[in-house]
């Protein structure tokens, strides 16, 4: 036969994990807060969540929430450049198996869906195209501004390239110019385990 051992009482100042709620804990129980910072160029976004009820009883919660490149105007995060480096990179539209020439070269994405206005579709702003596979990778896609819309694309399955083809109520975008990888923000990462 088991016990239960229970207590009452307010508990609101209190963590999930027994701390006070800012951070994970240490190895002798302490709050480690959750550290972050901006540059001059790029600005940590921080999301704050504040929950009240009509009785005046009120939780605040500030977050990190990514990275801001003040030069670029755009949320990026740090990812591996087409030049080897990791840099602050803005979320891209990958490049798939749809091509706007009949040789299959010109590398097309699906910008516009049937219920794009309902859904949060839309043009994208930059179509990453991947680098060839290596082992280990050594660098990351090259990244473009959006190019020409077309309703028709091309696709390739192994060496062949078929097409044209359509597909009702979507609109393709291909490549326009190629954003350098000097352009975005150098970082690094340093991961210590304790």
């Amino acid at each position: 036969m088991g016990v239960l051992v229970g207590a009452c009482g307010p508990t609101a100042d209190r963590g999930v994990d027994g701390g006070t709620g800012g951070g994970p804990t240490g190895a002798n129980g302490e709050e480690q807060p959750i550290k972050f910072s901006s540059g001059t160029r790029v600005k940590a976004r921080v999301t704050t969540t504040t929950i009240s009820s009509a009785d005046g009883a009120s939780y605040t919660n500030k977050y990190f929430s990514g990275w801001y490149d003040g030069s670029r105007n755009e949320a990026c995060s740090p990812g591996l450049a087409a030049d080897g480096k990791t840099r602050c990179l803005p979320s891209a539209t990958a490049a798939a198996n749809y091509y706007a020439d009949a040789a299959c070269t010109q590398p097309l994405v699906i910008s516009s869906y049937p219920d794009a206005t309902t859904c949060g579709g839309g043009m994208p702003k930059y179509i990453s195209v991947a680098a060839p596979v290596t082992c280990p990778v050594t660098v990351g896609p090259k990244l473009y501004v959006v190019g020409a819309t077309s309703t028709n694309y091309y696709s390739k399955s192994g060496t062949t390239c078929s097409g044209p083809g359509t597909i009702p109520g979507f609109t393709f975008v291909g490549v326009g110019a190629e954003v350098t990888p000097t352009s975005f923000a150098e970082m690094t990462s340093t991961t210590s385990t304790q």
